[in-house]
């Protein structure tokens, strides 16, 4: 799978990017990507506040042989299974 991350945000405002490949990640990182993709349905993720200020915003892009996904969280309405799928592209992106 191909896989694209970006954050951007908080008080300093600030992006950071990822882009790679699957093939190098740990299991534990794959197997939340595989539950993010089988749970697509938005309808089960909170919506953020309009008026929320200096949050992270984390947007995922996930190309595999079907399709290409996207998924969009904030710090308010992130899955707590996604936390350590951030925290994992955080360590690896770069800033943009």
């Amino acid at each position: 799978m191909k896989l694209k991350f970006n954050s951007e945000g908080g008080f300093a405002g600030l992006k950071r990017q990822f882009e790679g490949d699957s093939i190098n990640m740990p299991e534990e990182m794959i197997a939340i990507i595989d539950k993010l993709i089988s749970d697509k349905n938005p309808d089960k993720h909170i919506e953020s506040d309009p008026k929320a200020r200096d949050i992270m915003k984390y947007t995922f892009e996930i190309e595999n042989k079907e399709d290409v996904l996207s998924f969009q969280f904030d710090d308010l309405n992130i899955p707590s299974f996604v936390r350590p799928l951030i925290n994992y592209f955080f360590k690896n992106a770069k800033p943009w």
